[in-house]
């Protein structure tokens, strides 16, 4: 496959830090709210809300760069795919502790009322997901289900 034939789409990532990258990729591969949505060159507009979760850029190289995104949107048009997301971070930068603290907090949000219920809900799912996506990338790390067995504190 010469460069001619890689159809280009820009994907161009903003956090409320700032601009993360704007590049050419192959496809992209992000977290959706119902399940991982992929998207190529010439597709059709979207808009998507976005989870916690991995998102994949291939790049023209053939190689993926993953990085960790939490919660957003996605939108696509004219082969710009703009993600606006909470948090943008290499999966190498995750810090396991920093997202068992994260998920420890989340435990320890109200849950009075309904409302409050479902933002707990949310917040340890996205929890759960972060320590998961950081267990995974540190090697040695112990597991979640052992780290829920020693309680939560």
């Amino acid at each position: 496959m010469t460069d001619t034939d890689v159809k280009k789409l820009s994907c161009e990532i903003n956090t409320p830090d700032g601009n993360i990258t704007v590049e050419d990729v192959v496809s992209v591969q992000l977290p959706a709210l119902d399940g991982y949505m992929g998207i190529m060159a010439n597709r059709a507009p979207v808009v998507a809300a976005l989870s916690t979760g991995v998102l994949t850029l291939q790049m023209q190289s053939g190689e993926d760069r993953e990085l960790f995104v939490s919660r957003g949107f996605c939108q696509v048009t004219q082969n710009l795919c703009r993600i606006l997301t909470e948090e943008c971070l290499p999966l190498g930068e995750l810090d396991p502790e920093r997202a068992w603290d994260i998920l420890q907090r989340a435990y320890k949000l109200p849950s009075d009322t309904s409302e409050q219920r479902e933002l707990r809900d949310e917040a340890i799912a996205a929890g759960r997901t972060r320590f998961r996506i950081a267990q995974k990338n540190k090697a040695g790390m112990i597991s979640l289900d052992e780290m829920m067995s020693r309680g939560m504190k």
